[in-house]
């Protein structure tokens, strides 16, 4: 289950697509709704995309293990 605010942090963003772009809107987000010190953002983007078939010699990857 993941936390309403990392929702709405993701939906606020997302549509940007530079990333520095994108983490100073949720600073100047987190200093607007009372943060005050040590604030610190990292913007991830995860693509849709899979790697062309070229790029992994056209085999499957192999399976994650399990535990």
């Amino acid at each position: 289950m993941t936390c309403p605010a990392y929702q709405e942090a993701v939906a606020m963003v997302k549509p940007i697509v530079d990333s520095q772009e994108a983490a100073k809107k949720l600073l100047v987000e987190a200093t607007r709704r009372g943060s005050a010190d040590n604030i610190t953002c990292v913007v991830v983007r995860f693509l849709d995309q899979q790697p062309p078939a070229a790029a992994t010699n056209g085999s499957p990857a192999p399976a994650a293990a399990s535990k």
